[in-house]
């Protein structure tokens, strides 16, 4: 035997059935993303145990329960033991084509060393890889990162990747202690 067709009935609930059948959602939107308790159990890892290469993403911000609210600002609680350059990397449209183009916007965050630092930043420190714009909204994000540095690997077959946002790390990966929206006036 070579194939298998397994089928079923397909059953779909859309958002006017669930509607008009009264279901409520009991989620409700959280300001804070991670608190690191776990670990980075929600986010996926790259090169996690090399000390100047490692990035962690998450595709959490995409969920409506943890979506960055309008004007908001997102605030990460770390800790570097040196001083270093963190690239903090935003994708949009990563996995939803259909709402537009994808498009990636990073900034660079300067970390003193030494006691934990709350780094604050704000749509406006993200600037778009390609032409440099800032983003409209967080509405749109689709993952969020936190990298050793970042690199460009769109390039030409004969081209060296660029690198982007930060150098190689300095000292042992950070630690991570907070991540949350903070939003002036409540939600």
């Amino acid at each position: 035997m070579e194939e298998v067709c397994i089928s079923s009935d397909f059953h779909q609930a859309t958002p006017v059935t669930l509607k008009q059948s009264n279901v409520k959602s009991r989620e409700k939107p959280e300001l804070l993303i991670d608190d690191f308790t776990r670990g980075f159990h929600d986010w996926f890892s790259l090169n996690p145990d090399h000390p100047t290469l490692w990035e962690h993403w998450m595709r959490k911000v995409t969920d409506p329960k943890w979506r960055g609210p309008e004007n908001a600002q997102v605030a990460l609680r770390i800790r570097s033991e040196a001083p270093n350059v963190l690239a903090v990397v935003l994708k949009e449209n990563a996995w939803r084509g259909y709402r537009g183009q994808e498009r990636t916007y990073v900034t660079e965050v300067t970390l003193q060393g030494g006691l934990p630092e709350t780094v604050v930043l704000e749509l406006g420190d993200f600037r778009d890889t390609e032409d440099g714009h800032s983003p409209y909204s967080w509405a749109e994000m689709d993952q969020l990162a936190f990298c050793a540095r970042y690199v460009d690997n769109r390039r030409q077959s004969n081209e060296e990747p660029q690198i982007i946002a930060a150098q190689l790390w300095q000292g042992p990966k950070p630690t991570f202690e907070r991540l949350e929206w903070r939003v002036s006036g409540g939600r």
